[in-house]
């Protein structure tokens, strides 16, 4: 019973640490597409 519960317990934890490393994946993306855009209008 308690096992069960602790293993409910870890896919919690482990959903929750996916969708924040995907949302961290998901803004250093946007930052080097935003970067990547400003870049050129900071040289010139």
């Amino acid at each position: 019973m308690s096992f069960s519960v602790e293993v409910k317990n870890l896919r919690k934890l482990f959903g929750k640490y996916e969708a924040v490393s995907g949302l961290i994946i998901f803004i250093t993306v946007i930052l080097q597409l935003y970067a990547a855009l400003l870049y050129p209008r900071i040289v010139t």
